[in-house]
């Protein structure tokens, strides 16, 4: 069941954030990518 729940929350982060973005440096991958966990 954990790997359910970890394959949903890749997917959500995939759709959500990666794909949502076109980044230019890896620093803005993690600014927000944090913002989105945090929230």
């Amino acid at each position: 069941m954990l790997n359910g729940y970890i394959e949903r929350f890749n997917r959500n982060f995939r759709e959500n954030l990666l794909d949502a973005y076109l980044f230019e440096a890896i620093n803005q991958v993690q600014v927000l990518a944090d913002e989105w966990m945090e929230n």
